[in-house]
């Protein structure tokens, strides 16, 4: 064999290589194509996620900040309130005090004869004698008891609701738990 012969083998060696490389640049090519499709909706998923993302981001910041300006609202008119509570409470307690007063001097003074009951008319029950309407606001008693009391003396619920400072409903919602 001579020097022919190898270079022909190595010819013949060198294109098969090049065959065999060409053929891997070809396919490989064609499956990153088809590869390059879905990485590129791969890609365009995840975008669209990311938005999406964000999107729900937003609108839970501002969800926060509408719900943190009404609580600010809400602790703002709870202030109020317990403030108007605290003066209600001073008020109260002088009242108190100024029927316990009422009640000591009431004490030390002879009791009065109890008035006569009134004539019954037949659409009336007829009712026990129970102190006057100014006694009966400045009593520190409950105010259902309150509308028991002035019920019994014969008042009507608009009667009673004006003599209280309440309103009627307040008064037939009381008198018929009352007659229950």
């Amino acid at each position: 064999m001579d020097i022919t012969h190898y270079a022909f083998a190595s010819y013949v060696f060198v294109l098969v290589c090049a065959g065999l490389w060409f053929y891997g640049r070809v396919s490989r090519s064609g499956r990153k194509n088809k590869g390059d499709k879905s990485a590129y909706e791969k890609e365009q998923r995840l975008f669209t996620l990311y938005q999406n993302v964000e999107d729900m981001l937003g609108s839970f910041e501002e969800f926060a900040e509408e719900t943190k300006k009404e609580t600010a609202q809400t602790l703002k008119k709870a202030a109020l309130l317990l403030e108007e509570a605290k003066g209600l409470s001073a008020e109260l307690k002088s009242l108190r005090q100024a029927a316990q007063q009422n009640n000591k001097t009431a004490d030390a003074q002879p009791a009065a004869a109890a008035p006569l009951p009134e004539t019954a008319r037949p659409d009336q029950k007829p009712s026990a004698p129970a102190p006057d309407a100014a006694a009966v606001t400045e009593a520190p008693l409950k105010i259902n008891e309150k509308i028991a009391l002035l019920d019994a003396q014969g008042l009507g619920a608009t009667d009673i609701a004006k003599t209280l400072g309440i309103s009627v409903r307040e008064v037939t919602l009381a008198l018929d738990m009352i007659r229950k």
